[in-house]
């Protein structure tokens, strides 16, 4: 009898893709006041899905509400890609 390990890559794939998980690290030296940032960088890695969008839309709000002299909020995106509603959502708040 022949092994087949297709089926169980396909399993392995799929299940890997299904877990979706955001964590917000926020670095910043003790002494600069929040009226002194001018600049901010999210980097955003994973599947674009509901529950990510809108974690990345909480973050964009928090720099804007929290620094309110932040002129560039630089976004480095690296996903293999996932919902597109969630997408046009994110592209929405980016644009605005």
């Amino acid at each position: 009898m022949k092994f087949s390990y297709k089926p169980y890559l396909f399993l392995l794939f799929f299940g890997y893709t299904l877990n979706a998980s955001a964590n917000v690290t926020v670095i910043k030296k003790e002494n600069i006041k929040n009226e002194k940032i001018t600049s901010a960088k999210i980097i955003y890695h994973g599947a674009i899905t509901p529950e990510e969008t809108m974690e990345l839309i909480s973050v964009i709000d928090e720099i804007n509400n929290n620094y309110p002299k932040t002129k560039d909020i630089k976004l480095y995106i690296n996903s293999f890609g996932g919902s597109m509603e969630s997408a046009y959502m994110a592209y929405e708040a980016i644009k605005h």
